[in-house]
């Protein structure tokens, strides 16, 4: 994943569960969220993102999926939440660098992570928020 992302000209962050077990939260990983610029996305993504079709509470400029070290890797780009019937763009307040091998990969930090799960608001998102206290 660092490799991957190194030519990546503006921040990118790790969110979600990955992110969280990355910090020591015991969760189940099952897949990997990338939060990345559009710009990024297109360059290090290509074909693989596209237009994202929105849902009732997320949407995005481009999203995509891909297998990376047998996890579904989802790309986002331009990621937007509903709340009380407005969209409000998703963007990490802190990035904080975790190391994993020989490797960094980039976070948001615990806070912001909680953060982040209270934006959400779904069941999964209030049990992972308990999860990172």
């Amino acid at each position: 994943m660092a490799e991957m992302m190194r030519p990546a000209a503006e921040p990118w962050w790790l969110i979600g569960s990955a992110a969280m077990a990355l910090h020591g939260a015991r969760v189940t990983v099952e897949d990997v969220d990338l939060l990345i610029a559009p710009g990024d996305a297109r360059k290090l993504f290509g074909d693989s993102v596209a237009p994202g079709r929105p849902s009732a509470l997320f949407r995005s400029a481009l999203f995509g999926c891909r297998d990376a070290a047998g996890l579904r890797l989802e790309v986002m780009a331009g990621l937007e939440v509903r709340r009380k019937g407005a969209w409000y763009p998703v963007r990490p307040q802190d990035r904080e660098a975790v190391p994993l091998g020989d490797h960094l990969l980039f976070t948001p930090g615990r806070d912001g992570l909680i953060a982040m799960c209270r934006l959400f608001d779904r069941p999964k998102d209030r049990e992972r928020a308990v999860l990172m206290h």
